[in-house]
């Protein structure tokens, strides 16, 4: 019986056809929203409450905004536009939610809470995926994605309250929500949320 992991490696799999995997992914363009949440300024005993708060309050948010909190992980929540709830003005309802979490109203921020956000548009692709033993797992996949969580982490790193990017970035500048825009070396325009 021994130790059967090496039997089967990625290479062995590599070409071959599986006809009953679908992956029933559907090509979109939407909008993503990363929100970060700075855990070191609170207590241990915080987290959880604080935590909870702020994931229930980011969902009930991106809902009213026809947005799908799509993942949490750790103290980092992805809200996405356009995936599994149709969203044709994906653009306008992100820059929305993003004004909406800005305002101490909807999220608490303060000295004890501090939040951190990155918002990009893009062509993504969502749907469910087939997993082991009947499971399944809903999925969203795209460069917006993987900016939205880069510009909410550099926001946290330069001390900004966001960043955001693509057609949601521009349109968060004619909103007046912008404090400027920055150039950078990968020629991306990414505009300073405010």
């Amino acid at each position: 019986q021994g130790d059967w992991s090496s039997d089967v490696c990625s290479s062995d799999l590599s070409g071959r056809s599986f006809p009953g995997l679908q992956l029933g992914l559907v090509s979109r363009t939407g909008t993503t929203a990363t929100v970060r949440v700075a855990l070191s300024a609170l207590q241990e005993t915080e987290v959880f409450e604080s935590l909870s708060e702020h994931i229930m309050k980011i969902s009930l948010t991106a809902r009213r905004m026809r947005g799908v909190l799509i993942t949490v992980l750790s103290s980092v929540s992805i809200v996405a536009w356009n995936t599994s709830v149709p969203c044709p003005d994906h653009i306008s309802a992100g820059t929305h939610f993003l004004s909406m979490i800005s305002q101490t109203g909807d999220i608490p921020e303060g000295d004890d809470l501090q939040i951190h956000a990155g918002a990009s548009s893009g062509p993504l692709l969502s749907g469910n995926i087939p997993g082991v033993s009947g499971q399944s797992f809903s999925v969203v996949i795209g460069g917006c994605v993987d900016s939205s969580l880069t510009l909410a982490e550099k926001a946290q790193l330069t001390g900004v309250w966001g960043l955001a990017s693509g057609e949601v970035g521009a349109f968060c500048a004619t909103e007046r929500l912008t404090g400027g825009q920055q150039l950078w070396e990968c020629g991306t325009v990414v505009y300073v949320l405010k």
